[in-house]
């Protein structure tokens, strides 16, 4: 949203209405760009938790002896 906000008001500011609109409109596709790619990293990052988590949970059930279906 401040992105929006920010590249509106400089539109306005050089170049009147007709920036304001073009200025949001570049806001938007770059908050959409910024917001698309921290959704990928956090997707990544989630993926390396489960991997490690499930990891430390298989060591630790080795570790007690052998590991049955029951």
């Amino acid at each position: 949203m401040s992105l929006i906000l920010f590249f509106a008001l400089a539109g306005l500011w050089l170049d009147g209405i007709r920036g304001l609109l073009l200025g949001a409109a570049l806001g938007y596709a770059l908050g959409r760009v910024t917001q698309s790619g921290a959704r990928e990293r956090l997707q990544g990052m989630q993926s390396q938790f489960l991997d490690a988590t499930f990891a430390v949970m298989g060591a630790l059930c080795k570790a007690d002896g052998v590991v049955t279906r029951d």
